[in-house]
């Protein structure tokens, strides 16, 4: 298994860390900060990195930072300086450190093969004591020792907490059902955001909603897509009143009209939980269709759709509109028959052959 590898060095005593990783992408590039820091058993004032997307987002004189990168920065109170692109003497001691790592661990473990990420760590493991326990060539000591006698007193303690990884979504324009997509689920926002323009922050577990950087929603993290998560407090007055919509209250409802009504209702549901945003507006659409007909009509049309198999709305508009509803369940459609006239061949023709 191939792997990227993460190198951090102290620049007094040059205490090494290494760390593997499956990529260089965002939430691997801050793990391996996290665990830096950990292992180091607390913080520097800064730290140089290297120029990679991870880290930043726009170089240059105008540099911008990833904002997730910037989050772990304000948590663990660090100063971000990346290095100048094309300019390795701006992180010459990090440089040094893949040269030695290279050396003394990269190169003894080239010919294993490993299945996970976590059996290289346990390999990187395994040797970095060894390294960083190798004397200088021209200091006494070595890099344990320094570390112990002058980096580790002036380390910051670590917070009281671990930085929880997190992503930010683009802004994005507030439907008029006060809602944003947030990795194919549905999230709710104050009514009075709609039209205005918010930007997500997601966790493993939390989804939060900001608006001109202030935090005006917060959700559970839902993995359904198509679904929809509401907060009552979030609602328009005119909508409370549809706000105990689902499955059980259009039950009810369809109960006033049969059982045929009733499978038509749940059908909208199967698959989905029983308040799920597009099977209540599913639902909503058939309860106004039904205004138009009779009780018994509206019936023998869902009877219909259940007959054939097909009890969508679209399906169910469909028998109302054409009358279908109005012909029994055992209806077939008769092919009249045609006509005699010279330029139909009939059946003889081609019971001949066709000739």
């Amino acid at each position: 298994m191939k792997a990227q590898i993460f190198v951090a060095v102290l620049g007094c005593s040059n205490y090494t860390f290494v760390w593997a990783s499956k990529s260089q992408k965002l939430e691997d590039w801050i793990e391996a900060h996290v665990q830096t820091f950990e292992f180091f058993g607390g913080m520097t004032e800064s730290i140089v990195p290297d120029n990679l997307k991870s880290a930043v987002t726009k170089a240059g004189r105008d540099l911008e930072l990833n904002r997730t990168y910037q989050d772990m920065a304000r948590h663990y109170n660090v100063v971000i300086l990346p290095a100048r692109v094309r300019k390795p003497q701006d992180k010459a001691k990090a440089e040094q450190g893949v040269l030695h790592i290279s050396r003394w661990i990269l190169a003894p473990l080239r010919e294993r093969i490993f299945f996970s990420v976590e059996e290289i760590n346990q390999a990187i493991q395994v040797l970095l004591p060894v390294v960083n326990s190798r004397p200088f060539k021209d200091l006494p000591g070595n890099r344990q020792s320094r570390f112990e006698e002058i980096d580790r007193p002036a380390l910051r303690s670590l917070p009281m907490q671990r930085f929880e990884y997190a992503e930010w979504i683009v802004p994005q324009k507030v439907r008029d059902d006060y809602h944003v997509k947030v990795m194919k689920h549905f999230y709710s926002v104050p009514f009075q955001l709609v039209g205005e323009r918010v930007e997500a922050r997601i966790t493993s577990q939390v989804v939060n909603l900001y608006h001109e950087n202030k935090r005006v929603a917060s959700h559970l993290r839902s993995q359904e897509q198509g679904g929809a998560t509401v907060d009552k407090r979030h609602m328009a007055p005119q909508h409370l009143a549809y706000s105990d919509q689902g499955l059980e209250s259009y039950l009810v409802w369809a109960k006033r009209f049969g059982p045929a009504t009733q499978a038509v209702v749940r059908a909208q549901y199967e698959g989905k939980r029983s308040n799920s945003f597009i099977a209540n507006q599913a639902c909503s659409a058939l309860r106004s269709l039904a205004r138009q007909y009779e009780p018994s009509e509206f019936e023998a049309a869902c009877k219909r759709a259940q007959a054939i198999a097909s009890m969508r709305l679209s399906s169910v508009k469909s028998i109302l509109r054409t009358g279908l509803y109005k012909q029994g369940a055992d209806f077939k459609p008769v092919q009249p028959q045609l006509p005699l006239h010279e330029n139909i061949r009939g059946a003889s023709y081609y019971a001949q052959g066709g000739l």
